[in-house]
């Protein structure tokens, strides 16, 4: 499927609120969505294709300037994030740090994290000044892209109560030659500029002072009001460029609700009382911060300014959210509100540090209730495609339900879309990697794929993660739990390459081993089944064959079929060492007929390192997903 960005076709936007530095969670949130839009479209696609605008304020902006602007993938987005963070706040998973700034009224230097924003724009545009404009059809900015549209907004001056829309700005990746309420400002904006002047506080990070026609100083647009841009991203449907209907509006909140009531307010009206201020400010000198002279029984002053603010900021995304739903969401078609903390404490301002608990967190979001939301995000921003236009699509795509008469209680992680991160997938999937020691892995290849291996099982060790398992062709080593490199070289040393190549003998054995076991299981109940996780036998050779494997295959399938098992119980993927004709030729008739059930094949790609196997892990395709792609793909 092309998506187009048209003038008759519906318009997808996507507004990233601030709050804090806790922009984690809605990478990781986008990150779901873009999943499921790719197996249902069945193509790899960049949130940039497939929204037309990507906005936000203060870290949200941040987050759509690596999405939008720069047009990176989640994955990509979220480990520049993490780095980038990282330089900004020092002391990793502690709030500490941040509240201390606050109460002792100091910024936070940014030098560091400045230096990292060119160092990022400089690897993707080659130069640290790229605007944040882009520049013009033709150029040869490699950033150009011709669907989503990007703008941050900032606030001009310092907060006060009053909410005057002329200080709010959008800066923005196009021209926009109308006046709205977030004015352009007339000046070349670097990509890092935007970032700091939309982090920037009279908190904890200074704002960002700029020269134009005269000395001006930007920061958090949250402060006026505009923590939840969405007014402002409706505005722009004014504009030329994005004339025609709006079809599908995801805003996404960072969790605020911690500075609130338990009853949130419904009007701008509603102020923090001091009472209100002093019992949170009580709690975050507790929780966060260690007693000083000056502090009154807990209350510091300048903690209690932030929490009026951000009781502020907290309050206006609410109201912006309502006041869409009630006045402005017949204006689109669909529109999806997901404002979750996601693991982050009630007064926790960053999530440097706290990626697995974040993540983990958005996997139990996704558990519960969040995959239905997401798939339905998905079925409205693009159609579901009729076929795959290439292998690594298909890894996104969430498994068609087993038959019927499916044996009950096997392991749900077969029903569920394959990790795309090593350690999600360690974790989660049993690994055999079955070695090829016949004569002509002599030499180079053998030891490629020695250190390769001791690499992963490294990982293991590190993750404390028992499931990777290692076996040869020729030797009787039998590896189980396979734990740390020195462990796998000792191995390798110990097997000299000789004789022939009798995969299909070796696969026999671990067909006949593997469903036995699940034969076992069965026997004992759905308790012992369960535990049986998916496994996955990546076979390393170089030559040809020396026995009939695909015939052996073929048993394996109707095994599992009359067994009933369900279809992704166990799949194999050959991997060529080496690039011989006629072991290409032989590992391609392996995806013939009903082999394709669990059968995948790796051609010659290089040199066999760690990265390698590992994208290779990750690129499996379930087998019941297999047999939707052409056998041509399989063989890629």
């Amino acid at each position: 499927m092309q998506v187009q960005n048209t003038c008759d076709k519906p318009k997808r936007i996507l507004v990233i609120d601030g709050g804090g530095l806790r922009g984690l969670a809605s990478l990781m949130v986008i990150d779901e969505i873009m999943k499921a839009v790719i197996g249902r479209s069945r193509k790899i696609m960049l949130p940039c294709e497939v929204f037309d605008l990507i906005c936000g304020t203060s870290v949200g902006g941040f987050v759509s300037i690596l999405l939008g602007r720069l047009g990176m993938d989640c994955e990509t987005a979220i480990k520049h994030y993490e780095e980038a963070m990282k330089k900004l706040v020092k002391n990793s998973g502690n709030d500490s740090e941040i509240w201390n700034n606050v109460a002792k009224q100091e910024f936070i230097n940014t030098s560091e994290f400045y230096n990292h924003l060119n160092s990022i724009v400089r690897d993707i545009s080659g130069s640290p000044d790229v605007p944040m404009k882009l520049a013009a059809e033709d150029s040869q900015d490699p950033r150009r892209h011709s669907n989503a549209k990007t703008f941050v907004t900032v606030m001009e001056g310092k907060p006060n109560k009053s909410h005057n829309p002329s200080r709010t700005h959008a800066i923005r990746s196009y021209t926009n030659h109308k006046t709205l309420s977030a004015p352009h400002v007339d000046r070349h904006w670097t990509i890092p500029e935007v970032v700091l002047a939309a982090i920037g506080s009279p908190f904890y990070i200074s704002p960002l002072g700029v020269k134009t026609d005269r000395e001006r100083e930007f920061q958090d647009a949250g402060l006026c009001g505009y923590n939840n841009p969405i007014d402002i991203a409706l505005q722009e449907f004014s504009s030329d460029w994005l004339q025609g209907p709006i079809g599908t509006v995801i805003s996404l909140g960072t969790g605020l609700r911690g500075f609130l009531p338990d009853s949130p307010p419904r009007s701008t009206v509603w102020y923090p009382q001091p009472a209100f201020v002093q019992e949170l400010s009580r709690k975050v000198f507790h929780e966060k911060l260690t007693k000083e002279d000056g502090q009154d029984d807990g209350v510091n002053e300048n903690v209690a300014y932030a929490i009026r603010e951000l009781a502020g900021i907290a309050r206006d995304s609410v109201l912006a959210h309502h006041r869409f739903e009630e006045n402005h969401a017949h204006s689109c078609d669909y529109y999806y509100r997901i404002d979750e903390p996601f693991g982050l404490g009630q007064f926790d301002l960053v999530d440097v540090g706290r990626t697995e608990d974040i993540r983990n967190q958005v996997k139990n979001w996704m558990r519960v209730n969040g995959s239905t939301l997401v798939a339905d995000i998905a079925s409205k921003l693009v159609d579901e495609g009729d076929h795959f236009t290439d292998k690594e699509a298909a890894t996104y795509m969430k498994p068609p339900p087993p038959p019927s008469d499916t044996v009950k209680g096997y392991n749900k992680r077969m029903d569920e879309p394959r990790p795309t991160r090593i350690q999600d997938y360690l974790r989660n999937f049993e690994v055999l990697f079955v070695v090829d020691d016949s004569a002509s892995m002599e030499g180079d290849r053998w030891k490629e794929t020695r250190d390769a291996l001791a690499d992963i099982a490294e990982y293991a060790f590190e993750l404390n993660v028992h499931t990777v398992s290692m076996r040869f062709l020729n030797d009787a080593i039998y590896v189980r739990g396979l734990q740390t490199k020195a462990k796998v070289l000792s191995l390798f040393d110990k097997v000299q390459p000789n004789y022939t190549t009798p995969i299909g003998a070796v696969l026999n054995a671990v067909f006949g081993q593997h469903l036995g076991r699940i034969d076992a299981a069965v026997q004992q109940g759905e308790s012992e089944y369960s535990k049986i996780p998916p496994l996955d036998i990546i076979v390393l050779t170089d030559g040809m064959p020396t026995d009939k494997p695909a015939e052996v295959v073929s048993e394996a399938v109707k095994r599992l079929r009359s067994s009933h098992y369900h279809p992704n119980t166990m799949g194999v993927q050959f991997v060529q060492i080496g690039d011989e004709d006629l072991a290409k030729d032989a590992l391609t008739e392996l995806v013939m007929g009903d082999n394709t059930k669990i059968v995948d094949t790796v051609p010659y790609r290089g040199v066999v390192t760690s990265k390698m196997l590992q994208r290779i892990l990750l690129g499996g395709v379930h087998p019941n997903i297999r047999t939707m792609l052409p056998v041509d793909m399989l063989a890629k």
